[in-house]
């Protein structure tokens, strides 16, 4: 959310001698407490060079998509499970035919084809499902 302030000249100018008057405080307490001359400390904390600046505050460069290629190609992919690799091998077909048996109007759900394929996953006997995981832990060692 963003909000936007209009200053008047009458706010700025409180707020710039609000600023003086905290800094000439901690001028002082700073010479007193160090052993420096008050004058010179003023000098370096130069309440007139107090300025306001109008404008967008720039915020830091996003990442561009080739950056976090590069950053990414480092990292070790897991492996894939026998359900993923199930998945994968019968997604387009589930998907296809979910389109298919939309009616006119409806919009396409991708929740419905990820229902599907974990329907025949968990239908699939135990057996089947050794023989997936054995077809992903084969494609991980190769």
């Amino acid at each position: 959310m963003s909000i936007t302030i209009t200053m008047t000249p009458v706010i700025e100018n409180t707020i710039k001698e609000m600023i003086a008057s905290a800094l000439e405080q901690q001028v002082v307490a700073l010479a007193e407490e160090f052993k420096f001359d008050v004058e010179k400390g003023r000098q370096v904390f130069n309440t007139n060079d107090i300025k306001f600046v109008k404008g967008r505050v720039v915020s830091p460069k996003k990442e561009t998509k080739k950056e976090k290629k590069e950053k990414n190609k480092d990292t070790v992919k897991k492996a894939m499970s026998g359900y993923m690799l199930f998945s994968k091998e019968h997604r387009e077909s589930v998907t296809d035919k979910a389109k298919s048996l939309l009616k006119e109007g409806e919009k396409y759900q991708a929740s419905e084809t990820l229902k599907k394929l974990g329907a025949m996953w968990s239908a699939l006997s135990k057996d089947e499902h050794v023989k997936w995981n054995d077809k992903a832990h084969a494609m991980k060692e190769s």
